[in-house]
């Protein structure tokens, strides 16, 4: 189990996770060296896997079979290909992958992609590949309850949830008007690729820790931390309940 606390995936100068070369990789062309990995966290009681993947050179990796896979564009794109059907996710879009399906994953040079996964079988009816557009409308939300607040009165939150696997697994894309949150303790394991707005988390004994549009961070289940956003705040995220 990786260390309790949050993590950014990709930016230089913040509590970076090294990018650490993957071996093995099937490829259609490219170097089987042109995709790098980095976990933030790798927990074998559950299977669930958080962290980033970095393709500095233009690489297609092929017979690709996952778990349940979660898919985030920070910078570049990537095309999954399926049964013929090719998805093309760009930045600030995702997709999810439905377990045990034969994939073809191509990737442009200079991509950052956030990752999630977890052993959860595939649901009767479970879509096979959905993509996942963050601009597309968001329905309202039950605000964070005041009582919950430093101060200030409950922000607008808006959301919507396209990918859902048993009681555990979601795939959401999220919005706030700024808020301050008390501290709690994090109920779920949480991955988010950060789309506009910045936030701040001040854990309940270390230093702050500041994210913005672009990064890739994430926040283990159980982590104690406040939740503070100064600016309308928008991401898309997969979640392990705990």
């Amino acid at each position: 189990m990786t260390q309790m606390q949050a993590r950014s995936l990709a930016a230089p100068g913040r509590i970076a996770i090294p990018r650490e070369a993957a071996g093995g990789i099937p490829v259609l062309d490219g170097s089987p060296y042109g995709t790098h990995v980095a976990d933030a966290m790798c927990d074998p009681a559950t299977g669930v896997r958080f962290g980033g993947l970095f393709a500095p050179l233009a690489v297609a990796q092929a017979g690709l079979t996952l778990a349940q896979t979660f898919l985030a564009v920070s910078k570049g794109g990537i095309v999954v290909g399926h049964e013929g059907v090719e998805t093309v996710v760009g930045p600030g879009a995702a997709v999810h992958c439905a377990p045990s399906l034969d994939l073809t994953i191509r990737y442009a040079a200079g991509t950052e992609i956030l990752v999630g996964s977890c052993e959860i079988p595939r649901e009767a009816g479970q879509a096979g590949v959905v993509f996942i557009d963050s601009a597309l409308p968001y329905e309202r939300l039950t605000p964070t309850p005041k009582e919950m607040l430093v101060e200030g009165e409950p922000p607008e939150q808006r959301g919507r949830t396209p990918v859902a696997v048993g009681r555990h697994w979601r795939i959401s894309v999220w919005s706030s008007t700024s808020y301050h949150r008390k501290t709690i303790a994090f109920p779920k394991h949480e991955a988010m690729l950060l789309l506009e707005g910045g936030a701040e988390l001040t854990p309940s004994a270390g230093d702050p820790f500041g994210f913005g549009a672009g990064d890739m961070v994430h926040v283990p289940g159980g982590w104690v931390a406040d939740w503070h956003t100064r600016d309308t705040i928008r991401k898309v995220s997969c979640t392990y309940n705990l």
